[in-house]
C-alpha cells in the first residue's frame, strides 16, 4: 500500500464513495495482509455483572423449598438470606435454570 498523502485520501474516498476518516481508520488497521481489514468482534468476553455460582445455588435451594408458595415467596426469602437482586433478575435466573414455579391463584 502506498504511502497516503492527504490528496490520496481524498482522491480514494471519492472514488470508493466513502469519507476520508474512514480511509484513514482502514491504514490505521492495515498492517499489510488483507485480513488485518476484516470486521472484528466487539462482543464482550465476560460479563462482570453475571449471576455468580453462590447466588445461583442460594436460589436453587429457596426455590426448592418455597416454589409451591410462588415466586414473591422466593424472592422474599432468598432476600433473607443474602441475596442482592432484583425481583426480574431472580425470575430470569429461575426461567434460565428451568424451575418451574407455581403461581398462587386467588379464587
Amino acid at each position: 500500500m502506498r504511502i497516503c498523502t492527504k490528496t490520496w485520501c481524498t482522491a480514494s474516498a471519492r472514488k470508493y464513495h466513502t469519507n476520508r476518516q474512514f480511509v484513514y481508520r482502514q491504514l490505521n488497521k492495515y498492517d499489510g495482509t488483507v485480513k488485518s481489514l476484516a470486521l472484528k468482534s466487539i462482543r464482550p468476553k465476560s460479563h462482570p455483572h453475571a449471576h455468580q455460582a453462590e447466588e445461583l445455588k442460594l436460589l436453587k435451594e429457596v426455590s426448592k423449598r418455597y416454589k409451591c408458595d410462588g415466586n414473591a415467596e422466593v424472592y422474599v426469602q432468598a432476600r433473607k438470606r443474602g441475596y442482592k437482586r432484583s425481583y426480574g433478575s431472580m425470575y430470569k435466573q429461575l426461567k434460565k435454570l428451568l424451575i418451574e414455579i407455581k403461581e398462587q391463584v386467588l379464587y
